[in-house]
């Protein structure tokens, strides 16, 4: 039987995207590790507009975020320990 959304807890939603994101990484591995890629950019010799060096900047804050999820969802017990995470 299904909650409801009246009934559904932040952590139950936090859990779900969880197992979203376990899920796309186990069937598409390729696509998920193109995600996770580290791209170089040096802002002091390179021809950029500002927008491509603000979206390179939240890029970057949304996969600390996603580490730090991933992690204690890890350590809580909610993610299997096994899976690896490929960004800091």
């Amino acid at each position: 039987m299904k909650k409801g959304i009246e009934n559904t807890s932040m952590n139950d939603i936090a859990k779900a995207s969880g197992y979203v994101l376990v899920e796309y990484q186990e069937e598409y591995p390729f696509y998920f590790q193109m995600l996770l890629e580290t791209i170089r950019i040096d802002f002091e010799t390179t021809n950029f507009l500002p927008e491509e060096k603000e979206t390179f900047l939240i890029g970057e804050q949304i996969n600390d975020l996603l580490s730090d999820f991933l992690k204690s969802g890890i350590d809580k017990g909610d993610f299997r320990s096994d899976i690896e995470i490929f960004f800091a």
